[in-house]
């Protein structure tokens, strides 16, 4: 992966081939049903924690769309380790993916981990924390990594054909653009979800005058505020997994394959979660005094439940 693994055969490469052309096209159309309802709906587009969600959704819609681009292209150089300009021939198509792959990995990275930084947050510091005075900072850290990281690896000329399709060649730039974040964001996805666990466990259950409703919602709100870690975690821990093993001069070909398919499903997987909790076919609008009911729950999470669509529905 990210061409530091050399000597495939071509089998190997047609099987990731294979992953990337039935997978890819799941996780675009999923992204795009998440960005298409976001739109949509007002009421999605007024809560400002689905926001993250929605900016996710647009970075895994491109970061599938260049897998599914260098499957269905399939073209030779793209799968072996040279540049993008080796022998004076220049393959534009080739670096163009090699940037997409680069930025909206990061980005993708990114996203997933201010949404659990979110999550953190607002178990941590309920008191101080503030969504709108910090939405900013998560944007300009996103965006700004992905481009400088990007952006490294157009200056030192590092885009060229991998096992992955066009992405970074094997280069020490590596370590620092794709490893080293891969490594702090799954650590730090990995932390925050135990801390969010023992968080959860501690509070135990909302009894509100047995009202079967709110006792359903609290059921949703844990369930989501947990998968989409999981699904952050699932996605990218094979990827750090074969990172260190090729550090390591190994190389496996189910890990790789597991990586491959993890990748690139996040879309897919994000888009169960996030219709799952949005119930299009069956939601009906709570009766009036369901949110004041609801009100001692919703201070438990501290600001959470626009990530659930609270005020919007009532889980059936």
């Amino acid at each position: 992966s990210m061409g530091m693994m050399q000597g495939h055969g071509s089998d190997e490469q047609e099987v990731l081939r294979m992953i990337y052309l039935i997978i890819s096209p799941l996780s675009m159309l999923g992204s795009a049903a998440i960005i298409l309802t976001f739109g949509l709906l007002t009421r999605l587009r007024n809560s400002e924690g689905l926001h993250f969600v929605f900016f996710l959704s647009v970075c895994d819609f491109f970061f599938s769309l260049k897998f599914f681009l260098t499957a269905f292209l399939a073209e030779p150089t793209m799968y072996t380790s040279t540049a993008w300009d080796a022998g004076g021939v220049r393959h534009y198509d080739c670096l163009v993916l090699g940037m997409m792959g680069q930025f909206f990995s990061l980005s993708t990275m990114g996203w997933n981990f201010m949404i659990s930084v979110r999550i953190f947050l607002s178990f941590w510091k309920p008191e101080k924390y503030e969504d709108g005075i910090r939405k900013i900072w998560f944007h300009l850290y996103v965006w700004f990594t992905a481009a400088i990281t990007t952006g490294f690896g157009l200056i030192w000329n590092v885009y060229g054909g991998s096992i992955d399709g066009c992405w970074i060649i094997w280069h020490p730039l590596v370590i620092v653009c794709f490893i080293a974040p891969l490594t702090f964001y799954t650590l730090g996805s990995t932390f925050i979800l135990i801390f969010v666990l023992r968080k959860i466990s501690r509070m135990g259950r909302t009894d509100i005058s047995g009202d079967t409703r709110i006792s359903s919602y609290e059921k949703y709100l844990r369930a989501q505020i947990i998968a989409y870690i999981c699904i952050s975690i699932f996605s990218w821990g094979p990827s750090w997994v074969v990172r260190m093993i090729e550090i390591l001069g190994y190389t496996n070909k189910i890990a790789t394959y597991a990586d491959a398919g993890c990748m690139v499903c996040q879309g897919f997987l994000n888009s169960c979660v996030w219709f799952w909790h949005l119930k299009i076919n069956n939601t009906k609008p709570p009766s009036k005094d369901w949110r004041k009911n609801a009100e001692p729950l919703l201070r438990r999470f501290d600001g959470l439940d626009d990530l659930s669509l609270s005020g919007d529905y009532s889980p059936q």
